[in-house]
């Protein structure tokens, strides 16, 4: 076996290092896409809601999704805060008629699943066939 010597250990924890900060990236990316596409949501249904050309049965709907979505927005973040209380790791949690967990790398174990699974169906009201739970890369 070849011995790296310092350089090779040092390039070592510096793609360690950047592989980490890749993941913060995405993570950062992934939150800011998420708030991006619910504030886009909440602006189209408050239009409809704020339009005087909308009939009453559009602003009626209107009005219930822009209920329903706020209430989605704040169970993604408890769940979210829940998770990561629970493992440590830390996670992103989209809700809509099913629900999509992902967990930080490493934070995934048979424990863990069932521990996400109950907490995302108790706060969602989803039944377990309807939540996805993966590993982030």
């Amino acid at each position: 076996m070849m011995d790296l010597g310092e350089t090779g250990r040092e390039l070592s924890r510096s793609r360690r290092g950047s592989e980490k900060l890749s993941g913060k990236r995405t993570r950062y990316r992934t939150k800011l896409w998420k708030a991006m596409t619910h504030d886009e949501a909440k602006s189209a249904l408050e239009d409809v809601i704020n339009s005087s050309d909308a009939d009453s049965d559009s602003k009626q709907k209107a009005s219930e999704g822009l209920e329903k979505l706020t209430k989605n927005i704040t169970d993604e973040s408890d769940i979210e805060n829940l998770i990561t209380a629970k493992l440590g790791g830390k996670c992103l949690v989209s809700l809509g008629e099913s629900a999509s967990v992902t967990v930080e790398k490493g934070y995934l174990t048979d424990e863990a699943l069932t521990q996400i699974v109950d907490i995302v169906t108790a706060k969602s009201g989803l039944p377990s066939s309807k939540v996805t739970v993966v590993e982030a890369k």
